[in-house]
């Protein structure tokens, strides 16, 4: 057998790095990498457009207190306040910058657990893990926040990026991630 074959179970590859299927090894005239060019317009004629985030929903103990944080340290402006009928629920929505923050307070609702209130330990429940604002200068910001009295929570430089966690008044984390220089996460700024 071939060396490149032993490598991938006795299929052999293409010189560009490509794995054969039977099929293409069948004559089928289909390349690998025109089978890929079609996988990839399939996917991207498939995809579903969208707009951006629409808006991020949290349930807290108090919804004034809340409306009251998000205004003060973030700017949000209330748009409007309801309640859901039959679930002794109240809600308000609250636009920030690009979207819209969506706030449940409800009734006897349980406060968030103590291992979700930590970033790393949060990781090892599925689920949402938190909302990240972007900000031209990150240790500004952590300046600016911790005047206002908000605990800086944990510190993330990861991979030439900064960022980092704090809480909300419910003890929701918000990462706070700096968009400097030319990483994955500043691509949609292009």
């Amino acid at each position: 057998m071939r060396a490149d074959m032993a490598k991938l179970g006795g299929i052999p590859a293409d010189p560009a790095g490509y794995r054969l299927t039977r099929r293409d090894q069948a004559g089928t005239g289909e390349t690998p990498r025109d089978a890929a060019a079609q996988r990839k317009e399939n996917f991207t004629n498939m995809a579903i457009e969208y707009n951006g985030v629409n808006h991020f929903a949290i349930s807290v103990a108090n919804l004034e207190e809340t409306i009251e944080w998000y205004s003060r340290v973030w700017g949000f402006t209330v748009i409007d306040r309801s309640e859901i009928p039959g679930q002794n629920t109240r809600v308000s929505h609250l636009q920030g910058k690009g979207f819209i923050l969506e706030v449940f307070e409800a009734a006897g609702s349980e406060p968030l657990p103590e291992h979700r209130k930590i970033p790393n330990d949060d990781l090892k429940v599925q689920g949402n893990k938190h909302i990240s604002f972007g900000v031209p200068d990150g240790p500004k910001a952590k300046a600016e926040m911790e005047a206002m009295g908000v605990e800086i929570v944990f510190i993330a430089e990861v991979d030439g990026t900064w960022g980092c966690f704090i809480h909300d008044n419910s003890g929701n984390l918000i990462e706070i991630f700096e968009e400097k220089g030319d990483t994955p996460f500043n691509q949609h700024k292009s």
